[in-house]
């Protein structure tokens, strides 16, 4: 940019404004890129081996039947960790008791655990409770139980697409009859920085209230507020292992989503790395 040089796509440049001669040196590494949904997705790897067909769906976060917006977090921590905590949601009982969570039986539940060649997926349902604390700024049931759902799959390399939501007890939506729901999409991103650092993308979108903009702005305050408390969880765990680094871990039934996925992602630099 200093001199001007203009590069193509490929990588070789096709342009220098101080002469016509151009060097077949003059050229950089491109990368495959891909912009859809609001979203730019980079191919670090070889580029004959870019798929695009493998990009997650997210096109929620660019239809008109939904409302949300995107958010944007440091965190110095190794990536997994990240992974780690969306993998596992019975932390939403106690990280979150007074945000996102609410419940202390909804760490009781064993969620359904499903693995597939490229993600992991996760349903859990919580039947007759109270809502969600951060639910009361969004919509009301006047006092109602409802029934929660979060059924999720995270997707290598750290993709999570979520359907959640809450619907009053009774309505059917164990059924798939969502009357009087509240409806969420949520999409996060974890891209890594470097062995202790990552950058965390993610945006949660309403299905309801589409014309009300303190929905979507209530919203975004209280799953920011949900991911900072999430952080600081996070920093603490990176901190404990950089002081014990070859401390053992006791595997529970609750990280058996997390575990699949871990397995998941050393087969995959395992198959990168192999000739």
């Amino acid at each position: 940019m200093y001199h001007g040089l203009l590069f193509d796509t490929s990588g070789k440049c096709v342009e220098i404004p101080s002469q016509e001669f151009i060097p077949p040196a003059a050229k950089v590494r491109a990368y495959p890129v891909v912009e859809r949904f609001k979203w730019v997705w980079i191919w670090m790897g070889e580029p004959d081996k870019a798929d695009p067909s493998l990009i997650p769906d997210t096109h929620y976060l660019d239809d008109a039947g939904w409302r949300g917006t995107p958010g944007y977090m440091h965190y110095a921590a190794n990536y997994l960790l990240i992974t780690d905590n969306l993998l596992d949601f019975s932390h939403l009982s106690y990280v979150h008791e007074t945000t996102l969570g609410g419940s202390s039986k909804y760490a009781g539940i064993r969620p359904k655990v499903t693995r597939s060649g490229h993600s992991v997926r996760v349903e859990r349902w919580l039947i007759d409770d109270e809502p969600a604390p951060f639910l009361s700024k969004l919509k009301t049931w006047h006092g109602k139980n409802v029934d929660r759902w979060n059924i999720y799959d995270v997707v290598l390399p750290g993709v999570l697409l979520m359907d959640s939501g809450s619907a009053p007890t009774g309505t059917g939506a164990p059924s798939g009859d969502r009357i009087d729901a509240a409806q969420f999409f949520g999409c996060q991103a974890v891209t890594p920085e470097t062995v202790n650092t990552s950058h965390y993308f993610f945006q949660q979108s309403h299905g309801f209230a589409l014309d009300d903009p303190s929905v979507t702005e209530n919203l975004r305050q209280s799953v920011l507020a949900g991911f900072e408390e999430d952080r600081d969880i996070i920093l603490a765990q990176q901190r404990t292992l950089d002081l014990t680094p070859h401390a053992p871990m006791l595997a529970m039934r609750m990280d058996t989503a997390l575990a699949s996925f871990r397995t998941m992602v050393e087969k995959a630099i395992a198959d990168e790395r192999a000739p």
